[in-house]
């Protein structure tokens, strides 16, 4: 199934930093960026709510969209492709057509513990702060790698400590947003975590136009991607999951992108 020509807005679901992307690594100009509709997560409040879980999450994302009663494709970045991949099977049940969807190195997670080789990675990243000249990134960086070791010390005993104390902790994200950002993150993976480890477990088809541009550390991902998406066309590109999206990779991330969405109008 291929859905009809037309034209439509692209959805845009962030990772789990939940930060909008910089939409220049997709649309050259302002007026190809307004064709990118990002959507907004509910944030740590929320994901500290008893009852709050992935499921609830995608319910919540598809029925906003729903309502903008308009034809849609969705770019998930990280995070954001596997829950884009569930948002577009839900629109589909509530009779909204869905353009395609694009994931952007959104690997398997089955778990939200640390990554073996991420110690490193995250090295290499400061490394490269320091020497782009950028002391406000390095600074930035080195704060929430700080607030996220933290953060993972507490486990699963985070959610209960915010519902007890969220007026302290709104005012500590006042005043540093890289604890925000961290703790933002460290909530929705615990929430979503078990889920992504079952998500691949029996795959519904989606059947619409399906891309994944993945960088090459995300290549054991291929066949989980094929069988929720057949025939999804998978395009490596430049970069690592924490620097596929800096300047450097904006016009690679581009053609790409351009390459694999032609002709899904």
């Amino acid at each position: 199934m291929t859905a009809s020509a037309g034209p439509f807005r692209f959805v845009v679901l962030s990772g789990a930093g939940a930060g909008v992307p910089d939409l220049r690594a997709f649309a050259a100009t302002p007026a190809e960026a307004a064709r990118f509709a990002p959507l907004v997560y509910p944030g740590w409040p929320r994901y500290a709510d008893e009852g709050f879980s992935a499921q609830a999450l995608v319910r919540e994302l598809a029925d906003e969209i729903a309502g903008w009663r308009e034809r849609v494709a969705i770019l998930g970045v990280s995070l954001g492709g596997h829950l884009g991949y569930a948002v577009a099977l839900r629109l589909q049940s509530l009779g909204v057509e869905v353009a395609g969807l694009c994931a952007v190195d959104s690997f398997r997670i089955s778990s939200a513990e640390v990554r073996p080789g991420s110690a490193g990675r995250h090295l290499a990243r400061l490394r490269a702060l320091a020497q782009s000249g950028s002391p406000g990134r390095l600074a930035t960086q080195a704060r929430s790698l700080f607030w996220r070791a933290l953060l993972r010390l507490a486990g699963d005993r985070a959610a209960p400590i915010l519902r007890r104390g969220r007026g302290l902790f709104r005012a500590v994200c006042a005043a540093d947003p890289a604890f925000e950002k961290e703790l933002s993150m460290r909530l929705l993976m615990r929430a979503t975590s078990p889920w992504l480890g079952e998500l691949d477990r029996d795959p519904v088809p989606l059947p619409v136009r399906a891309a994944h541009l993945r960088t090459a550390n995300s290549a054991g991902s291929d066949d989980a991607w094929r069988a929720r998406c057949p025939g999804i066309e998978i395009v490596e590109i430049p970069g690592n999951h924490d620097s596929l999206l800096d300047p450097e990779n904006f016009a690679a991330m581009r053609r790409a992108f351009a390459t694999a969405t032609r002709g899904w109008e």
